[in-house]
């Protein structure tokens, strides 16, 4: 049960540290100088905060 409640803990800290990268890629890279990094980076990022919300719900 404590081992239950660890991941957890674990995976919401993970996904709110996807949350803040992504929030602090999004404001760097709304300059037009980064479109090419923008599209490579925000997707990649969004599909990792996916898969920890899908690990999440199978926990």
């Amino acid at each position: 049960m404590q081992k239950l409640k660890i991941a957890s803990y674990l995976s919401l800290l993970i996904v709110i540290t996807f949350r803040a990268a992504l929030l602090s890629l999004s404001s760097l890279y709304i300059s037009p100088e980064f479109p090419l990094i923008r599209f490579l980076v925000v997707p990649d990022l969004l599909s990792g905060l996916r898969r920890a919300a899908a690990r999440k719900h199978k926990i």
